[in-house]
């Protein structure tokens, strides 16, 4: 650990950044740099300088910004209407409402909702904590619309059905432009 350089990690990056995102070299850049500090501190190994610290991290690239744009919801739904997966409608309402993420929609219970309160609980969030999400009237009368007292979950789609099933409506309106799970969620 005491030869790693600067040069040595660099050369890491560059040639990581050949095969992954450069979000993910700078999570494994900032292990690297943890470990280092913690060998450095903890296990009494003598490192002058942490070189990870020393290493450019690579850019982030410009995050998206594509969202709905006057009737486009409009389109999707009617889309949906006419097509045979039933579900994709009140997603997109859902999606549309809650600004909730797909993943966040598709684990959704019925034991984490209170119509009454007109709130969801999301126990699990991408970030690891749990939130709770207002629901508009709209959100509300939609998932009335889907309860049935069948199922654990408002939504039991797989993830890839739904992934697959957008991104088709998606081509068949004319909106390809428009990123999957971007409609302030689709």
């Amino acid at each position: 650990m005491t030869l790693l350089s600067t040069a040595d990690l660099a050369a890491y990056r560059d040639e990581r950044l050949k095969a992954v995102a450069p979000a993910t070299v700078i999570r494994e850049l900032n292990t690297i740099s943890h470990a280092i500090d913690t060998a450095r501190r903890e296990w009494g190994i003598h490192i002058a300088t942490n070189p990870c610290k020393l290493v450019r991290r690579p850019s982030l690239p410009k995050g998206r910004t594509r969202r709905l744009e006057g009737n486009e919801e409009q389109i999707l739904l009617a889309a949906a209407d006419a097509g045979r997966v039933r579900y994709l409608r009140p997603l997109i309402e859902l999606a549309v409402e809650t600004c909730m993420r797909r993943g966040e929609l598709l684990s959704l219970r019925w034991e984490h909702i209170d119509l009454d309160q007109r709130v969801a609980h999301l126990p699990l969030t991408k970030n690891g904590s749990s939130r709770d999400v207002p629901l508009s009237t709209r959100a509300v009368d939609t998932l009335r619309s889907l309860r049935t007292g069948e199922s654990a979950t408002v939504f039991t789609a797989a993830p890839n059905a739904v992934r697959l099933a957008w991104e088709r409506l998606r081509r068949r309106v004319g909106l390809e432009d428009l990123q999957p799970y971007r409609v302030t969620w689709m």
